[in-house]
């Protein structure tokens, strides 16, 4: 169906959310070449749609799959500010929370995401919800925003977050607060994530993410000049990358990348270079 079709279809007032659905779901699908105004347009729907059903708005913009990835296109900078601009719940909880997961969403597909003023609005929103109604989804919420700009706050609900998860839950949590971890070179904090992620069971250590923590011990090593530990890093890493492929992914090149530069374990670097070429299916030649 055309979008002008489905356009008229939401005038005749028929289903007329339903059809403003379809708008957003239309125009979210190519919003790589939709026009400025279309793209306004199915924000417009959205923001009606949210203000609906907060539920299934929440449930669009966590989604992290392929439709939660088109929405976060369609929510750019600049049309997630107009549709902050235009929705308002009555309930303050509500409208801090809803606000925040537009702000996160948004952000969290930006290629300078880390640099985002974003993550600090999204966490003032956040602020606007009374403390006593700051409840675990509360919490979960606020790992994002204050892993970039509120480190402590981020360090004390990763703790509480960590205490109430299950085995299977930290193996996927913990990479991603040790890396939150060392890039504010709280070293302490670090090693104790570290060794509770090296003592989880061995079955769900993943491959990828173990590599990704081993590639982060090895770039302390290096940058503290320990390198017989950067050396043994990058000899676990290699160890590892047998079995991997997305080699080529920062999160676990960096640790060889680094040691070239610094003209060190070359024959490790190039074995590395060597596992990326036929294992990395997006360096393969075409």
């Amino acid at each position: 169906m055309m979008l002008e079709e489905i356009r008229q279809r939401a005038a005749s007032g028929m289903d007329r959310l339903w059809w403003g659905f379809r708008i957003v779901q239309h125009v979210a699908a190519r919003a790589s070449t939709a026009t400025a105004q279309e793209r306004e347009e199915a924000v417009s729907h959205f923001v009606r749609l949210a203000a609906e059903d907060p539920a299934w708005a929440t449930e669009a913009l966590e989604d992290r799959g392929p439709n939660g990835a088109r929405l976060a296109q369609l929510l750019t900078k600049e049309f997630v500010r107009r549709a902050l601009g235009e929705i308002r719940l009555p309930s303050a909880h509500d409208d801090a929370m809803l606000r925040a997961r537009m702000l996160i969403a948004s952000v969290r597909w930006e290629p300078d995401e880390k640099e985002s003023t974003l993550w600090d609005e999204a966490w003032h929103e956040l602020l606007r919800v009374p403390e006593a109604e700051r409840d675990e989804q509360w919490r979960i919420l606020a790992l994002g925003p204050t892993a970039k700009v509120e480190y402590e706050r981020y360090r004390d609900l990763a703790k509480n977050h960590l205490a109430q998860l299950r085995d299977f839950e930290r193996s996927m949590f913990l990479p991603d607060a040790i890396a939150v971890a060392w890039r504010h070179a709280d070293w302490r904090t670090f090693e104790k994530w570290v060794e509770k992620y090296r003592k989880l069971p061995e079955a769900l250590r993943h491959g990828h993410s173990t590599a990704a923590v081993v590639n982060l011990e090895g770039l302390r090593a290096l940058r503290e000049g320990r390198l017989t530990d950067a050396e043994n890093s990058m000899r676990e890493l290699l160890v590892l990358a047998e079995g991997l492929t997305f080699l080529s992914n920062q999160d676990v090149s960096s640790l060889p990348m680094g040691l070239r530069d610094a003209g060190l374990c070359p024959d490790l670097c190039c074995a590395f270079e060597k596992l990326v070429e036929s294992r990395d299916w997006r360096r393969l030649p075409r």
